[in-house]
């Protein structure tokens, strides 16, 4: 008998789980929002060399190397406004299957048919 297939929210959760320990590995300290559907599915929180804290909205996402093709507009710019009022930064979090975890700092609004790169790469 077959291993029986994981569903679409295993796999989401078991990415999520491998974010999360990226990030505890990194000195975050890191909640989960299981099954959130907000604005993010983790929120992690380090404490600088400054003394100022670090406060990252992530957003995790299966897919490819393209922030434009995983996340839609209303999610970008939902992220986005969430991590802003809080005075957090706003992450991408994205891994294709057996491949690195790319994070992705979202520098600003998404617009319907935009291609303006409003992101960069982000080293946690």
């Amino acid at each position: 008998m077959s291993a029986p297939l994981r569903t679409a929210y295993k796999r989401g959760r078991e990415l999520e789980h491998r974010i999360r320990d990226e990030l505890l590995a990194a000195g975050y300290q890191v909640i989960r929002g299981a099954g959130s559907r907000g604005a993010g599915d983790l929120w992690a929180a380090k404490l600088g060399g400054d003394g100022t804290t670090l406060l990252l909205f992530v957003q995790v996402k299966r897919g490819g190397m393209s922030p434009l093709s995983i996340l839609s507009v209303a999610a970008w710019n939902a992220l986005l406004d969430a991590a802003r009022a809080a005075g957090g930064l706003p992450i991408l979090a994205t891994a294709a299957p057996r491949c690195a975890t790319v994070y992705w700092r979202i520098l600003g609004p998404r617009l319907p048919h935009g291609r303006a790169r409003t992101w960069e790469e982000f080293a946690i």
